[in-house]
């Protein structure tokens, strides 16, 4: 999670971030983040996928 702060920080992002672990709130905390700083509030250009999907 700490490159992933460090993406965020520095304002580079991956292709794709894959978030895995057993605390939930820290994925969906992470993701939200993630989301945040790459798309904030425009999401036509943000797709999300889990296991579900």
């Amino acid at each position: 999670m700490k490159v992933i702060s460090d993406d965020i920080k520095k304002g580079e992002f991956k292709s794709v971030y894959l978030l895995y672990g057993e605390e939930e709130y820290l994925k969906k905390q992470y993701r939200d983040r993630l989301k945040n700083a790459i798309a904030g509030d425009d999401t036509m250009n943000y797709s999300y996928y889990d296991s579900d999907n």
